[in-house]
């Protein structure tokens, strides 16, 4: 069974630029809250992430964590390409694909892949460098993942020190505005993964049943973006295809009490957002 404490890396790499964190361990079947707060904006703060205690948006850990329990294979042809990262040429483009990295690193370390979440680390540190958020990700720390690889406390505690340095930076420079792309990217991300995790739709209905559990968070994210003061064109079609999605997901409400999604009804769901993913990595 893998360490919770190892899913606390998983948070804390999605999570590198938005808000503070809440973080579970068990080592003796006990669970322990802790709190690393390093606040983007005044009044931010990280249980999923609430932004002006209105909204908490999805983190994927949570999602990923229900796929783990229950039994889904780990599927790294879900995850997106490194290779890809350097056709990112947009601040747009690189700031969705850094939530989506970071969601696909959160992936690779719930399900204990080590070697994969120094790849994903690797390149999510290129790309958040990129965006001028270099804080938290020099060369002493690669090393340090390097050296520290099956290591799992020691990558929390080494995942820890960048994402503080990071979110501390990210604030001073003001650079706030990145985060409805990279907490698009990251979402979109975990329910494409939970989709790619469900293989025939009657053997894992279960991994399917989690997908609609996603239609509440989905609800909240809307919330969140219409709630921007100043909405750019690329965050107007995030919220345009948001919404979209939103009404296939609006039709789980009309199911019977024992059956959360059927199977048309998932297959419709998969579709638009395979599409939608598909878009943000081209």
């Amino acid at each position: 069974m893998i360490k919770l404490r190892f899913l606390q890396l998983s948070v804390l790499s999605f999570l590198l630029l938005l808000g503070s964190i809440s973080c579970n361990n068990d080592t003796d079947n006990n669970t322990e809250t802790t709190n690393d707060t390093a606040s983007v904006k005044e009044n931010t703060h990280m249980s999923g992430v609430d932004i002006d205690t209105k909204f908490k948006l999805p983190s994927p850990v949570e999602l990923y964590m229900f796929l783990w329990d229950a039994n889904a294979k780990f599927n790294k042809d879900a995850l997106n390409p490194i290779d890809k990262a350097s056709k990112y040429l947009t601040t747009t483009s690189k700031a969705i694909n850094l939530g989506i990295y970071s969601s696909d690193l959160a992936y690779c370390t719930v399900f204990g892949k080590n070697q994969e979440t120094f790849t994903y680390f690797s390149t999510t540190k290129k790309l958040a460098e990129d965006l001028g958020l270099t804080e938290g990700f020099d060369e002493a720390i690669a090393k340090r993942l390097d050296k520290n690889i099956n290591n799992s406390d020691s990558l929390f505690q080494i995942t820890s020190d960048s994402y503080s340095d990071v979110t501390r930076f990210m604030e001073s420079q003001g650079k706030g505005d990145m985060l409805p792309l990279l907490v698009a990217g990251g979402w979109i991300e975990s329910v494409y993964i939970n989709v790619k995790s469900v293989g025939e739709f009657h053997t894992d209905k279960d991994i399917a049943g989690i997908l609609a559990d996603q239609g509440v968070l989905l609800e909240t994210l809307i919330e969140y973006f219409n709630s921007l003061e100043e909405k750019s064109d690329d965050i107007k079609n995030i919220i345009s295809q948001f919404q979209d999605l939103q009404t296939s997901f609006d039709k789980l409400y009309d199911n019977d009490e024992d059956e959360l999604i059927t199977e048309e009804q998932f297959n419709e769901l998969a579709g638009k957002i395979e599409k939608i993913r598909n878009g943000f990595v081209k």
